[in-house]
């Protein structure tokens, strides 16, 4: 995906490689931040202006994708739970069912004694 900022290492006034030379010609100008080891054009923002703040969003990036799986994760233990536990109550009901028949079988064989 490509930035949405323009990244210029290249002087946009002489079309080379910036350098102090662009400071001195006043082509960039210094960052306040980061001092001349950064630096500003007039359509551009500091290289290391720019790296901070992608770095940041890529942790905001990271930290939304984190709570989206363990969100996601929570929702898939919940419904395996709700399954296990139906199957569970089916299960119950079915030996209770089952009970009820032998205890019924065994009462109609003592009666019949």
């Amino acid at each position: 995906m490509p930035s949405k900022k323009q990244r210029q290492h290249h002087c946009p006034v002489c079309t080379l490689v910036g350098n102090v030379r662009c400071l001195k010609k006043q082509h960039w100008r210094p960052c306040e931040i980061h001092g001349k080891s950064g630096h500003h054009g007039d359509f551009s923002v500091c290289v290391k202006c720019d790296g901070s703040e992608k770095r940041a969003e890529k942790a905001e990036r990271i930290e939304r994708q984190k709570e989206r799986e363990e969100q996601e994760r929570l929702r898939k233990e919940e419904a395996e739970r709700k399954k296990r536990e139906a199957y569970e109550a089916k299960r119950a009901e079915k030996e209770k069912a089952r009970q009820a028949k032998h205890e019924s079988k065994d009462a109609k064989k003592k009666e019949e004694r």
